[in-house]
């Protein structure tokens, strides 16, 4: 059966780079700019809930401190009004913004350079929460992939990047995301308890009323799930970690790329996941994991997984969360071993 909605939104992408083609013909550099810029913002609007607005302009906290100029900003003009004049440019309260993109004709180093900088200064608003975007039509490699290039340059590109989300229209589309995740979610308590006993030699153990020295040949305890466990005045049920990832998609040929960008945006902002419109042509192409970082409550790296040719089994669907102790007898840190 035919999607009506995915063919109109495919034949605007379609019309936007048909646009940016013909826009290269256009000899001042500004006026290029601001058309690209049309054209993304107008496909953007058709795809976001009322409430949200789009205006070129200045993010601004309270304390008065104002970004650099942005290309696009995203805003729910329920949170908090813009300051506008006209329809063109803006003043934007931070708390309001959820959104703040850059557009690039051709993106290379010098221009994700200046693009990082510009994030980093935005980062400086106080309540500032946005997403922060990067959209390039095209690119100045086509071997090297875009999300490497971008990871020499972050330092915090693994847990706390500059650019959340990174689209080239015929290269790739990226996007990182983070969740809080507890240790019992990830693995139940007496697999935990049996690697546990492995990696440590002995430790005290609270399960219930019952208290345990914990060794070797206490290997076959069996923990009651319905009871507390406490292993060095540590609750289980409290202990947890970090995720953070890098995904997304890469299609050479079609429009799954900006699809996918798209999606991200209506799938944030909508009650209902828009994305499952947008993204039904795109089943041969889909989301590899590029980069995996988990980080303890104790604040220690506890894995990393980097591949820029992205693979697609996730560490999280693998029971091999332990624990480790220091000298002193307190845990100390979360062990993760990939099978």
């Amino acid at each position: 059966m035919s999607n009506y909605i995915n063919e109109i939104i495919n034949t605007k992408i379609d019309f936007l780079k048909s646009s940016y083609i013909s826009n290269k013909n256009v000899n001042h550099q500004g006026i290029k700019g601001s058309l690209n810029e049309i054209l993304f913002l107008e496909l953007v609007k058709d795809l976001i809930p009322n409430r949200f607005k789009l205006s070129k302009g200045i993010v601004q906290d309270s304390s008065g401190f104002q970004s650099n100029e942005s290309d696009i900003i995203l805003y729910n003009n329920e949170i908090l009004p813009a300051l506008l004049f006209g329809v063109e440019l803006g003043f934007v309260p931070c708390e309001a913004v959820e959104y703040t993109f850059e557009i690039k004709s051709t993106i290379n180093s010098k221009e994700l350079d200046t693009t990082i900088e510009k994030f980093k200064n935005l980062k400086k608003c106080i309540g500032y929460k946005g997403r922060n975007v990067l959209f390039s039509f095209s690119s100045d490699i086509q071997s090297k992939s875009e999300l490497r290039r971008y990871y020499e340059k972050d330092n915090a590109f693994l847990y706390n990047p500059h650019i959340k989300t990174y689209c080239v229209l015929n290269k790739g589309y990226y996007f990182f995301t983070f969740q809080k995740i507890y240790l019992k979610d990830s693995i139940n308590k007496n697999d935990f308890v049996k690697q546990f006993i492995k990696q440590n030699k002995c430790h005290d153990m609270i399960v219930g009323d019952n208290s345990f020295k914990i060794e070797y040949e206490t290997e076959n305890i069996d923990v009651n799930i319905e009871k507390d466990l406490i292993i060095n005045d540590v609750n289980y049920e409290d202990i947890y970690f970090t995720y953070y990832c890098w995904a997304g998609i890469e299609d050479k040929k079609g429009n799954c790329n900006l699809l996918g960008l798209l999606s991200g945006i209506s799938n944030t902002l909508c009650k209902e996941k828009f994305g499952t419109y947008l993204l039904s042509n795109c089943i041969d192409n889909s989301f590899n994991i590029y980069t995996e970082y988990i980080v303890d409550m104790w604040n220690n790296e506890s894995y990393k997984e980097i591949d820029f040719n992205g693979f697609k089994e996730t560490i999280l669907n693998s029971n091999t969360f332990t624990l480790s102790s220091n000298n002193d007898g307190k845990l100390n840190k979360l062990i993760v071993n990939k099978k």
